[in-house]
C-alpha cells in the first residue's frame, strides 16, 4: 500500500508543480522553464520517493517497467490507477489555488502550428526515449545520479516538444488537468501516444539489454 499511496501522492506533486507553472506564469511562459519546472521536479520526487515507489508517476514509465519483465500485472495496475488518482487530485488542488479552471490547467494541446501527425510522432518518441533512459540508469539501485539523469532528461525533451503538444510524455499528468479543466480535445494522443511509447522501450530494453 505504501508504493500505491507514494505514486500517487508523487503524482499529485508532479501535476502541481509542473502544470503549476505554467497556470502561475501569468501569460509569460517559457519554454525552457516551465520544462525544467517539471524536470527538476520529476527530480526532487526521485529521490524522495524513489526508495518507496521507484517514482514512476507516469503510466507509460509502468508500462515499460512491466513489458521489460520488471514489474508484475497486480502492482502495475495498482500503480497505474494511483498515479491517475494523483493526477486529478493535483489537478484539483490547482483549480483551488488558481480559483478555477479558466487557466486550463496546463493541459496539453496540439500547437495551431504543429500537426496531429506530429503530435503523435513526438509523443510516441519522446516517450519510447524518456522510458528507455529510466529502464537503463535504473537497472543498478545502487547509481545515486538517476533521478538526476531523469529529471533532465523529462526536461530536454519537453522543451523539445513545446510549441507541438505542450509536453506530456504522461497519460495521467494530461488527464487530470484535461479532466478538471473540460479541455478534452486532442486528449486521446496523451493517453494513447505515451502508453504506446512505454510499451515499446519495455520491449526494446528486454531484448537488448537483459540476458
Amino acid at each position: 500500500m505504501k508504493k500505491y499511496i507514494a505514486e500517487a501522492f508523487g503524482t499529485l506533486g508532479l501535476v502541481l508543480i509542473g502544470c503549476g507553472s505554467v497556470v502561475f506564469a501569468n501569460g509569460h511562459v517559457d519554454a525552457l522553464t516551465i520544462s525544467m519546472c517539471f524536470g527538476l521536479g520529476l527530480t526532487a520526487l526521485a529521490y524522495f520517493l524513489g526508495d518507496v515507489s521507484g517514482c514512476h508517476v507516469n503510466p507509460a514509465v509502468s508500462c515499460g517497467f512491466l513489458m521489460s519483465g520488471r514489474m508484475k500485472l497486480v502492482p502495475f495496475c495498482g500503480y497505474v490507477i494511483a498515479q491517475f488518482i494523483g493526477a486529478i487530485a493535483g489537478a484539483s488542488l490547482l483549480a483551488f489555488m488558481a480559483g478555477g479552471v479558466s487557466s486550463g490547467l496546463g493541459s496539453n494541446a496540439v500547437d495551431a502550428s504543429a500537426s496531429i501527425q506530429a503530435a503523435v510522432i513526438y509523443e510516441t518518441l519522446a516517450t519510447f526515449i524518456f522510458v528507455s533512459v529510466i529502464l537503463q540508469v535504473t537497472k543498478k539501485t545502487s547509481f545515486h545520479g538517476a533521478g538526476l539523469i531523469i529529471g533532465l532528461t523529462l526536461g530536454i525533451l519537453l522543451t523539445l516538444g513545446f510549441y507541438i503538444t505542450g509536453g506530456s510524455l504522461n497519460p495521467a499528468r494530461s488527464f487530470g488537468p484535461a479532466l478538471l479543466s473540460g479541455n478534452m480535445t486532442n486528449l486521446w494522443i496523451f493517453l494513447i501516444c505515451p502508453t504506446l511509447g512505454g510499451l515499446c522501450a519495455g520491449v526494446i530494453h528486454r531484448l537488448i539489454h537483459q540476458k
